[in-house]
């Protein structure tokens, strides 16, 4: 998809076809960009009144908690 845009005199075509992934991949509980110190991210299976929420222990469905200070750490 195009996008055309026009300001005064200038005109400025943008494809978004063409646009790159700048992000940095988080990892829970591993390696991970950190700034001022703060506390690392992490993710953790749900656990609530006996309920796990972790496929490999027999669950349909996976359930995550997860701690991120987006400004900080990712």
């Amino acid at each position: 998809m195009k996008i055309l845009i026009k300001d005064k005199n200038n005109s400025y075509s943008i494809d978004q076809g063409l646009g790159i992934c700048i992000s940095i991949p988080y990892n829970y509980n591993g390696d991970q960009p950190n700034f001022y110190n703060s506390p690392q991210g992490k993710s953790h299976s749900m656990q609530q009144d006996g309920f796990i929420g972790e496929i490999s222990k027999g669950k349909g469905c996976k359930v995550v908690n997860i701690e991120q200070n987006i400004h900080c750490t990712g």
